[in-house]
């Protein structure tokens, strides 16, 4: 087991308590199910269903060509789309808190169970190609920075997930 940090974007979680899942109660529509199956996360809904902040079919298209190449080539990896997202160090918070908008959210200390994986997600753009995101999918998926990854690496963290305490920060 490993303890890490975690950003509750959605107002879901509870210290001294244990996820099994970390969704929402949206149905996955039945097209999206062969590429992401029945359990996906409120990040997952976010990001396929284009309810997320930005609206952006982009980002859900190349979720999936990450998903589709996790399945593939990582199999035992957590998926993006079904997993909760953390940080090794205290600090990373509180730079991605203040980076990406978030200074509100609650953190907390979790603890894992399952399988991690941790990796530099790319800063990808609709100016990348499909083979370059492609290249970044993998470079992802093995651990590897890339130079337009986010400077600190995120933590997936596959289900359940044991979550301790919530933070002042």
């Amino acid at each position: 087991m490993k303890s890490c940090f975690t950003i509750d974007t959605k107002g879901m979680l509870n210290a001294d308590s244990v996820i099994t899942s970390y969704s929402s109660n949206e149905k996955i529509p039945e097209e999206l199910q062969p590429f992401v199956g029945n359990k996906i996360s409120a990040y997952g809904i976010d990001k396929l269903l284009n309810t997320n902040e930005c609206n952006d079919s982009f980002l859900a298209l190349s979720e999936l060509l990450f998903e589709q190449i996790r399945k593939h080539s990582f199999p035992l990896k957590p998926s993006r789309l079904n997993s909760l997202f953390g940080f090794e160090h205290i600090s990373e918070v509180e730079e991605f808190k203040t980076s990406f908008n978030r200074v509100h959210c609650s953190v907390f200390l979790v603890e894992t169970v399952g399988e991690v994986h941790k990796g530099y997600f790319p800063l990808i753009n609709k100016n990348h190609s499909v083979e370059t995101i492609t290249k970044l999918a993998y470079r992802y998926w093995l651990g590897e920075k890339s130079d337009i990854s986010y400077k600190h690496p995120e933590i997936l963290i596959s289900f359940p997930v044991k979550i301790l305490n919530e933070l002042a920060i």
